[in-house]
């Protein structure tokens, strides 16, 4: 996966309401709710913590992979399965 792909997932996940959309020249610095949606939001993230596995996606991993099937081997779900994280390290790309 490279960057642009990263991006644009977020942008996929954000316009099906999945995570919080957050438009260019926003305030997005929030590792919490963050999956970058532009360059400059990935650029941070990756400085900041190096991965997107800091958001949990209050969907179910099936939901997130019915958007974005490309997911598939970075969805994992949380312990009740009710949610799940997207885990992509940002520091190769």
């Amino acid at each position: 996966m490279n960057r642009q792909e990263v991006i644009s997932i977020g942008q996929k996940l954000a316009n099906a309401g999945i995570i919080k959309k957050y438009p260019a020249r926003s305030h997005s610095h929030d590792i919490w709710s963050l999956f970058p949606q532009t360059e400059a939001q990935f650029k941070w993230l990756k400085k900041k913590c190096g991965t997107t596995y800091n958001l949990v996606i209050i969907h179910t991993a099936e939901e997130v992979l019915s958007i974005c099937p490309e997911l598939q081997g970075y969805v994992t779900k949380t312990k009740s399965g009710r949610f799940c994280r997207v885990v992509i390290s940002l520091v190769d790309l």
